[in-house]
């Protein structure tokens, strides 16, 4: 089994185990019991190996219900809507869609990332993946009454996605766009945190987030929605290799930073949980009134 590759070194994960053990044992506080480590540590490695696709499904938090509910309730969005989920990820957003009955088009670039959602999503009929860029999504004209974007829309090019937009909605004159941010709130760790990211993170190549207001004149819709998860440690610790800036396994530190973060949950958990709260942030508003700046 292939650990990954450190200093264009391929290492074994039974040489990472076995060879640093005295940092291992910090993972579990385990002081006789090798292979319990290695069980471990094989699963952790297993699901986050030289990508970010499975930490991103495994990890990342879901949206409340609550959110939903709005959706379904006040917003006024139909069972039978057509919606364009773009930056699908591996689905987890599409996936409450979908069970709501709508037809979704799920945009979404990566490969691996779409090849988990193909995989998850594949019994339900009205799901029509398409690997593909926001700025090119291969979604006919007119064909969609709602697009969505979780926590995606700060990385397109606004000078060409807002065109693709205007282009695929069907109804100019209604809400017809929900951007999503789901973002952590203040945690009682969240200043080891903020340090643990920072000494660790990386530089993250290819494009830059746009972190504006996506709309003219700020002509939108708001809507918050706070909620608070419990986590065991393996989801912890993958919604934090989801990051962009995280390190992954080609990484010289990311086992410390592995150890770091379960020193963290460790620290700070109650019966093997740690609470995290967080912010979903929902601006509602039209197609048409985007700003490209």
């Amino acid at each position: 089994m292939v650990y990954g590759r450190i200093s264009d070194k391929v290492i074994t994960l039974r040489y990472f185990v076995f060879e640093r053990y005295d940092e291992l044992t910090i993972m579990r506080g385990v002081k006789d019991n090798k292979e319990e480590v290695y069980s471990m540590v094989t699963e952790i490695v297993n699901n986050t190996h030289a990508n970010k696709s499975a930490s991103y499904d495994l990890g990342r938090p879901d949206y409340p219900n609550e959110f939903f509910d709005y959706l379904y309730s006040e917003f006024g969005l139909k069972s039978d809507s057509v919606i364009a989920d773009v930056g699908a990820g591996t689905g987890k957003i599409t996936e409450k869609f979908l069970e709501k009955g709508n037809t979704v088009y799920a945009v979404e670039p990566d490969k691996e990332m779409m090849g988990i959602l193909k995989v998850k999503l594949a019994q339900f009929i009205n799901c029509i993946p398409i690997e593909s860029v926001a700025e090119n999504t291969g979604i006919s004209s007119k064909s969609v009454d709602l697009i969505f974007c979780g926590n995606s829309y700060e990385w397109f090019n606004r000078s060409e996605v807002i065109p693709e937009f205007q282009r695929i909605i069907r109804d100019y004159k209604s809400q017809n766009i929900v951007i999503a941010r789901l973002s952590p709130e203040k945690n009682i760790y969240q200043t080891e945190f903020l340090e643990i990211n920072n000494r660790f993170s990386k530089s993250v190549l290819g494009r830059i987030p746009d972190n504006s207001s996506p709309f003219q004149n700020d002509v939108y819709v708001s809507k918050e929605f706070d909620y608070v998860i419990h986590q065991e440690f393996n989801k912890f610790l993958h919604g934090c290799l989801s990051a962009s800036y995280a390190p992954g396994p080609e990484d010289n530190c990311f086992k410390e930073y592995c150890l770091s973060l379960k020193r963290l949950f460790d620290r700070y958990s109650e019966n093997s949980k740690l609470e995290g709260r967080f912010k979903l942030l929902c601006l509602i508003g039209r197609v048409e009134s985007l700003t490209k700046k």
